[in-house]
């Protein structure tokens, strides 16, 4: 199975220690991820997955004012999010089953307690994320230029663009925030989910 490579990731860490973003965001770094993003709180992690559309978050348990159960619950439900189903990894001290039980009842993709091994989470960073997945480079996420919808893209417009590409079976066109998600089968006749870029319609996330 191909993996997925490092410098196409969009990242999000979230803790509301600053050491333990910095030591994450180099780690990140070091596995070739060019586009990091760092927010403090539950609260900051919504407003960014928002703003960026992150390919993944990587969030501490314990936060406040906001901590990340409130902001799982906050971001699934959301339908401002670009992508409500953005992969979730939970990194945290709490060692009780029945945290890591309420993490995933909330759609949590892993739970990983710490001080995490830098192998593991790279290892779950690639089981969530499949060979093509990443957007970075492909979306504009410049602090001082706001998202805008004025994309020039309509329902139809990106159903010619993706059968044009082969894919077939194009259903569920509809937008989550600014972007375009869609339900389709591949040239291969495979399902997949599609985030579609407003900007320039290019497929910048498959699941």
């Amino acid at each position: 199975m191909a993996l997925i490579e490092f410098n196409t990731i969009a990242a999000l860490v979230v803790d509301d220690q600053e050491f333990v973003r910095k030591m994450i965001v180099q780690f990140l770094n070091k596995l070739g991820c060019v586009e990091t993003f760092q927010a403090a709180d539950g609260d900051a992690a919504y407003a960014a997955c928002i703003r960026y559309n992150p390919d993944l978050v990587i969030c501490d348990l314990n936060m406040k004012p906001t901590n990340g159960f409130d902001f799982m619950r906050k971001l699934r439900n959301s339908p401002n999010a670009p992508d409500k189903n953005v992969p979730v990894i939970f990194l945290s001290s709490n060692t009780e089953s029945g945290a890591a039980a309420k993490a995933f009842a909330l759609e949590a993709d892993a739970y990983l307690t710490k001080p995490v091994s830098p192998n593991l989470l790279k290892e779950r960073i690639q089981r969530l994320l499949p060979a093509g997945a990443g957007s970075a480079g492909k979306v504009n996420r410049h602090p001082s230029q706001p998202l805008t919808s004025k994309s020039g893209f309509d329902t139809k417009a990106v159903e010619e663009k993706l059968r044009y590409l082969g894919f077939s079976e194009i259903r569920g066109i509809h937008r989550e925030g600014e972007y375009w998600h869609v339900d389709a089968k591949s040239p291969a006749k495979v399902p997949l989910h599609l985030v579609l870029s407003p900007y320039t319609g290019e497929i910048i996330r498959v699941r």
